[in-house]
């Protein structure tokens, strides 16, 4: 075992299970140190920190499980410290920290907010704590059947699939075409940020352009033509922060990338929930 002691945590992990239980315990801190054990955490965007699949050293080389093996919910503590944690750690584990089911269904379907539609609205505003364990499986491709799984299971969530024309935005290159660095090493795509502010290593702008719809709360969709990885640091003034001087997102992009958004309507794939209900606590 090796024992370190990361700059952004404040206790020593001694192996991924001790670094784990910190996180599930309250230790925000070491978000960071977790990036290092190949855990990977998905949060809501204020908060968000997202490690590609590539950080992960251990890949286990059989077929996924479809459903966890074990699996407990309980409503998530009213001072719980982490607002929708969804977690993977080593050895087949999953943990979903003070999370919603509005959540659990856009990571599970791989789907923003804005494209659910048909639910009691307390899928928004009730919260969980989630365990789940299977083995076989590693990456967040593959937890997405498994957290499926556990929603048809445990919340009778039944679902289709439509396609709606909305308001989305396009990403455009510039007039003056972009400034964007390509990233020349590896590590796989890692993006994040906080409010006012996105960080990116080794991302397309696809990728980019998902996240962009998250802050934006409108999808976004590339059409920059541009196919290479890039690594930048995005800043700019939320519209609630009170300052007239700093630049809006769209502004932002235009200064800082050589990018624009341009409004435009386009056919957007929804999740219409036919069915969801509360789940009985083990």
């Amino acid at each position: 075992m090796r024992a370190f002691r990361d700059q952004n945590c404040h206790q020593d992990a001694l192996d991924a299970n001790i670094l784990y239980r910190l996180i599930r315990d309250g230790s925000p801190n070491c978000l960071h140190a977790a990036a290092r054990w190949g855990v990977i955490l998905f949060m809501p965007f204020r908060r968000l920190i997202f490690f590609g699949a590539t950080v992960l050293t251990q890949l286990i080389a059989q077929t996924p499980p479809k459903e966890f093996e074990v699996a407990s919910i309980k409503p998530a503590a009213p001072d719980s410290k982490y607002v929708g944690a969804y977690l993977i750690a080593p050895g087949g584990r999953f943990m979903g920290i003070n999370i919603t089911v509005g959540r659990l269904i856009q990571q599970a379907y791989d789907v923003r907010d804005f494209q659910v539609t048909g639910a009691p609205s307390w899928i928004d505003s009730e919260r969980y704590d989630i365990e789940g364990k299977a083995e076989g499986w590693s990456t967040p491709a593959q937890l997405q059947p498994l957290v499926q799984a556990l929603l048809a299971e445990r919340f009778k969530l039944e679902i289709h699939r439509d396609t709606r024309e909305m308001p989305i935005y396009a990403l455009l290159v510039g007039k003056n075409g972009p400034k964007l660095k390509e990233s020349t090493s590896g590590g796989g795509p890692a993006i994040g940020g906080s409010k006012g502010r996105i960080n990116a290593h080794q991302v397309t702008l696809a990728m980019f352009a998902g996240r962009l719809g998250q802050v934006l709360g409108r999808p976004v969709v590339d059409k920059t033509g541009l196919k290479g990885e890039y690594d930048f640091v995005l800043e700019w003034t939320p519209d609630e922060v009170s300052d007239p001087s700093g630049p809006s997102i769209f502004t932002a992009l235009q200064e800082q990338f050589g990018l624009r958004l341009e409004g435009q309507k386009g056919a957007v794939e929804i999740l219409v929930v036919d069915r969801v209900v509360r789940p009985s606590q083990n």
